[in-house]
């Protein structure tokens, strides 16, 4: 997406510092609740719902991890970013749905881009697959 910069690289860190804290926080909530604590399924969700704040302001509320329910119908102010994000949440979480696979990989930033692997990766069973996002050194390096 362009030369990289060191503003950019701060901007990279900081991003990854704030989702960091919005995923820990929320398994940290789900911790209690045996069908959400121990799920794939809702640890990428997760993942994928914590990756921006506009988008975790959007859903936080909207989560009952008691019963293991999340209302993601579409928030009318969500960018692209977010909207796509929000599908492959959906598609992950209830199931066969379309994503558009082609706009997740012309419109997301090479972060959200990163997550979007990261939560399949965690669905298919990789259980270190949030590593590299929690280190934007490693994943600058690689590119």
């Amino acid at each position: 997406m362009g030369e990289t910069t060191m503003t950019d690289r701060s901007d990279v860190e900081a991003m990854a510092y704030d989702h960091a804290e919005r995923y820990h926080a929320a398994l940290a909530r789900a911790h209690g609740v045996r069908s959400v604590a121990h799920n794939r399924r809702w640890h990428a969700v997760l993942l994928l719902l914590t990756a921006r704040e506009g988008l975790w302001d959007a859903y936080s509320d909207r989560i009952d991890y008691a019963k293991g329910r999340v209302e993601l119908d579409e928030a009318p102010y969500l960018g692209i970013v977010e909207r796509l994000l929000l599908d492959v949440a959906r598609s992950l979480l209830e199931g066969p749905r379309s994503v558009d696979i082609a706009a997740c990989c012309t419109e997301l930033d090479d972060r959200a881009f990163e997550v979007v692997v990261a939560a399949v990766r965690l669905m298919h069973g990789e259980k270190t697959a949030t590593l590299d996002l929690w280190d934007p050194f490693r994943m600058w390096s690689a590119s």
